[in-house]
């Protein structure tokens, strides 16, 4: 299953919801999609549309990080794991704090891609723990 706010051109065996994950109606319609299929992996690659203001940005992307570890709660399978894109600043220790206590093993990683200015890097878990913080 993929998700996106904008338009994906159809993927054989992917089902695409169109619609926006950090709104109500768009979670819904995900768990609505899901039923009781819990995934083992949740994968987010979720950006905000950049202002130019950092710490506006920051907030932003911390909230779509922050709602997709509340996604993992509500689905993902014991044991399961998770990728969710991230920006190092204000918000991100206690973002990887709260995900340790939720996987059994977690790890910041920076892709080769991604530019060394960048302050995007993924927080990489496994072993989810189904445990509620």
């Amino acid at each position: 299953m993929a998700l996106d706010r904008l338009s994906i051109d159809p993927i054989a065996g992917v089902e695409i919801l169109n619609c926006d994950f950090s709104e109500p109606d768009g979670l819904s319609q995900l768990l609505t999609t899901l039923g009781q299929d819990s995934p083992t992996l949740v994968l987010s690659d979720m950006a905000p549309n950049l202002s130019g203001v950092k710490s506006a940005d920051q907030a932003s992307v911390m909230l779509l990080a922050e709602l997709t570890l509340d996604l993992c709660d509500q689905v993902l399978a014991v044991g399961g794991r998770s990728v969710i894109k991230l920006f190092q600043g204000e918000g991100f220790d206690a973002l990887v704090a709260s995900a340790r206590q939720r996987f059994e093993w977690v790890a910041v990683r920076k892709p080769d891609a991604s530019r060394d200015a960048s302050a995007e890097v993924y927080l990489v878990g496994r072993g989810w723990r189904n445990v509620r913080v």
